[in-house]
């Protein structure tokens, strides 16, 4: 069995569903987009607090900050608090934006391939840090291929120490970062599949430090941090911002560790606030002057080319970007596109959204690890919402890993309610009320089963029936548990997830004098099983 470092922590999830009208109640008061920005204040907090105070409640978070930037107009509403202390929620208060950080990297990238610093279409070793040689078949790896995750690289380094503080700059250096991708081989030819990669953007910032002779905190704060007056984004608080950043927590409702900065901290080492993520996400809209500054032309189209779509994604809706997704999808045109970034750490949930044909923005930020968001958007004309997937990696029954994005659509309808905002809900799966009944799987999924294939998604597909060849990899399951070559895992938390039957999971395994916690996502179609990994906790 064969198993790496996965990120530990959570899997923070934005959903796209179409055609949820739970917000369009005829009583529900309109939202005006008029001159009277107290009106729509009050109705936008009338229709966030609906959604998210049951949710909150019910699922036992003890904190959140939702920000929308409206036509420049910006709204927060907090809940609950910020520490354990009490401390209350506001718009400067610090949390972590864990992946979000990816597209300021992007945006980096971008700022240098249109000032011809850096060719996204060479070699990566061009752009290598001195001492550093790539292996001979990652050679025809490109910047591109980095910032789009058709790399091929795994989604942290494989090497890593166990322990979340041993993984820190501190122990696991930027040498040892370097030395691993120098020493990393592709599994498959170049570009790769989509795979989603923290050690990928990563890499992607030390060649454009090469490419421009500035490191990669300098030119953040030169480019994108001190023109928009985002004073509170660092990835090394002061002391006085320490003081205001807020307490993330496990999903148990313990207090989750600080998150390190790693060597690949350009992929997730940012902390900021929701004041300062809507000043990002104003700028990525393309507003000429954010907190009474001009924006430079330049910098508007470096976020406007890291938006830009790259490459369809596998469920033809969504397509990927410089690490933004954008979903255009057969909806209401008039709220196209949606563009965002989620992110999350060990104890913080985080996205970004951005609506341009609304001239909306949209910050949240959740102090609980594994939760999944559903945002809503409401147009003139209807009610939409989308789904994408971010995933862990490496699946816990060897060569059937699986562990890539996955977007579902359900059903279809429309709303008569006239509104521009986007409201969001709140959905934590699994849930932290568990039954003796969701401690079981259901009877089609239970017996044995045989691994047939890994599928271009990293989806494991097995078919029913004992394997006949005892080198083959097989699984059997349950009610209360998988059993796989050398692992065995009891089923912690099974939750239904889709109309079609699909299921989530939450097991506690062990095997080789090691535990772990793993999540899948488990469906049968045609009569094949399939399971997808979506987090791992060591």
């Amino acid at each position: 069995m064969v198993r790496h470092g996965a990120r530990a922590g959570f899997m923070f999830t934005i959903l796209f569903l179409a055609g949820i009208t739970a917000l369009a109640q005829p009583e529900q008061r309109q939202l005006s987009v008029g001159p009277d920005a107290g009106d729509e204040e009050a109705g936008a907090r009338q229709v966030v607090d609906r959604i998210m105070q049951p949710y909150l409640s019910q699922n036992s978070i003890p904190g959140a900050i939702v920000g929308v930037s409206l036509h420049g107009r910006r709204y927060f509403f907090s809940y609950g608090q910020a520490t354990d202390a009490g401390e209350p929620f506001t718009a400067d208060t610090l949390v972590e934006i864990g992946s979000c950080t990816k597209v300021f990297t992007t945006t980096l990238f971008a700022l240098a391939v249109n000032r011809n610093q850096i060719d996204p279409n060479a070699s990566v070793q061009k752009y290598m840090p001195a001492g550093y040689t790539l292996r001979p078949g990652a050679r025809l790896l490109t910047p591109l291929e980095l910032a789009d995750f058709t790399s091929g690289l795994p989604d942290d380094p494989t090497n890593l120490p166990r322990g979340l503080e041993m993984r820190s700059i501190e122990h696991y250096t930027t040498h040892d970062f370097l030395t691993w991708a120098s020493h990393w081989r592709p599994a498959t030819r170049l570009p790769a599949p989509y795979r989603y990669s923290n050690a990928g953007i990563g890499l992607l910032s030390y060649l454009v430090t090469t490419a421009t002779g500035t490191p990669w905190d300098n030119q953040l704060n030169d480019e994108i941090l001190q023109p928009l007056s985002m004073h509170n984004t660092t990835l090394r608080p002061s002391r006085e911002q320490i003081d205001r950043l807020a307490q993330g927590h496990r999903r148990n409702g313990n207090d989750a560790p600080r998150w390190p900065v790693f060597a690949w901290y350009a992929a997730g080492g940012l902390r900021s606030t929701a004041r300062d993520m809507l000043s990002f996400g104003e700028a990525n809209l393309g507003h000429k002057e954010v907190n009474g500054k001009p924006i430079s032309d330049e910098l508007i189209a470096a976020m406007q080319l890291a938006q830009k779509p790259i490459y369809i994604m596998h469920n033809g809706i969504n397509e990927q970007a410089m690490a933004w997704v954008r979903n255009t999808g057969n909806w209401n045109p008039n709220l196209h596109p949606v563009i965002l970034k989620n992110g999350g750490t060990a104890g913080f949930g985080t996205v970004i959204v951005i609506n341009p044909s609304k001239d909306l923005a949209l910050f949240i930020a959740l102090e609980v690890a594994g939760a999944r968001i559903v945002v809503r958007f409401h147009g003139s004309v209807g009610e939409i919402a989308r789904a994408v997937e971010e995933h862990g990696r490496c699946s816990v029954f060897g060569r059937a890993r699986a562990g890539a994005r996955r977007a579902r659509r359900q059903g279809a309808g429309s709303s008569s309610m006239q509104a521009t905002l986007v409201v969001l809900a709140l959905v934590l799966l699994p849930s932290t009320a568990h039954t003796a009944e969701r401690q079981k799987l259901p009877a089609q999924f239970v017996g044995d089963w045989c691994f047939v294939k890994e599928t271009l998604y990293r989806e494991a597909v097995y078919r029913r029936g004992s394997c006949l060849d005892k080198h083959d990899s097989w699984l059997r399951i349950r009610a209360d548990g998988y059993e796989a070559h050398e692992t065995n895992c009891k089923v912690i938390d099974a939750a239904p997830v889709a109309k079609r039957g699909d299921y989530l999971v939450k097991l506690q395994c062990s095997g080789e004098g090691q535990t772990w916690k793993v999540s899948h996502w488990m469906s049968i179609r045609n009569q094949q099983l399939f399971i997808e990994e979506i987090e791992q906790e060591l």
